[in-house]
């Protein structure tokens, strides 16, 4: 039995060792995995902050220039409104000198205010087109930085 329990215990003993060395290698291994995993969940963060600091950066820029166009609109707006004034001026300084008995003159003076009003709706829509071209302007310069 002397021979038979040594041969036992010595049998128990490198199955005990082997086991442990697994157990241990195993435990290193994953926490190896788990280091490079944090390590790779770090840098990706990290790239993840520049691409938010770069969107971000992209979309102030854009809403500047939103700002901008917007500034340049209401000028071309102001514009527009003091060339409507000063015609409109000119037709009542013409339909003042105007002769009411003079043939014809009635209809030139329907004719001047006529011409007045469509001027206005013309800046109107103008108006309304830059406008429009703002808001496509500005979303299309979004769209090409959200998609860099």
């Amino acid at each position: 039995m002397n021979r038979l329990s040594l041969v036992l215990t010595g049998g128990v003993a490198v199955g005990a060792t082997f086991v442990a060395g697994q157990v241990l290698g195993d435990l290193r291994g994953y926490a190896r995995g788990q280091g490079e995993y944090a390590v790779a969940f770090a840098q990706a963060e990290a790239a993840n902050a520049d691409e938010q600091k770069a969107l971000m950066r992209a979309v102030e820029r854009v809403a500047e220039n939103a700002e901008r166009e917007r500034t340049n609109m209401q000028a071309r707006l102001t514009a527009a409104d003091d060339s409507v004034e000063r015609l409109r001026q000119a037709i009542r300084d013409a339909n003042a000198r105007a002769d009411p008995s003079a043939p014809g003159e009635l209809d030139a003076a329907r004719a001047r205010s006529l011409l007045a009003e469509c001027t206005s709706k013309y800046r109107d829509m103008a108006h309304r087109a830059d406008k429009l071209r703002a808001t496509v302007l500005g979303l299309q310069e979004y769209v090409r930085t959200v998609t860099r």
